[in-house]
C-alpha cells in the first residue's frame, strides 16, 4: 500500500503595488495584490485580500509586470569551427 505524501504549505507572501501590467491590456490594474504561496503564485488581483499571516511587501509607486525572457538569438551564422583550409 502506497503511503500519502504530506507537503508543507509553502510560505506566503503578498506583493502590494500601485499598478500591474499584465501584458494582456494595454491599461494597468490599480491597487494590484500578487499571492505567492512558496514559489508558486496562486493569485492575482485588484485589491485582493492578504490571508491573516501573509508576509507583505509593499513596493508602493512601483509598477509590476510579468518576467521577461531573453530570446534574444543569433540563428543566421555559422557556430561549427572551420578549418584554415576549406
Amino acid at each position: 500500500m502506497t503511503r500519502p505524501i504530506a507537503t508543507e504549505r509553502g510560505r506566503l507572501t503578498a506583493l502590494r503595488a500601485t499598478a500591474l501590467f499584465d501584458g494582456t491590456s494595454a491599461s494597468l490594474i490599480p491597487d494590484p495584490v500578487v499571492l505567492i504561496d512558496g514559489t508558486v503564485i496562486a493569485a492575482i488581483g485588484a485589491g485582493l485580500p492578504v490571508p491573516d499571516g501573509a508576509d507583505v511587501i509593499d513596493l508602493s509607486g512601483a509598477t509590476l509586470l510579468p518576467g521577461l525572457v531573453d530570446s534574444h538569438t543569433h540563428l543566421a551564422f555559422d557556430t561549427k569551427e572551420r578549418s584554415q583550409n576549406p
